[in-house]
């Protein structure tokens, strides 16, 4: 399974929805991101950082 639309195009709050397909995924799905580095730059590491609290907040 592969997740994607997942931050609803901006509608939610990134940590919350990442947090929220954390709980969700089985060992082995993924999730699809997409990224637009034009006026972000750093998109990717900021996703990663986001997914990263979305784990935290999955486990706690």
């Amino acid at each position: 399974m592969i997740h994607y639309k997942v931050l609803a195009v901006g509608r939610s709050d990134p940590v919350e929805a990442l947090g929220y397909v954390a709980r969700k995924l089985r060992p082995t799905d993924a999730v699809c991101l997409g990224i637009y580095t034009r006026y972000k730059p750093d998109m990717l590491r900021e996703d990663v950082q986001l997914l990263e609290q979305g784990l935290a907040q999955s486990s706690a």
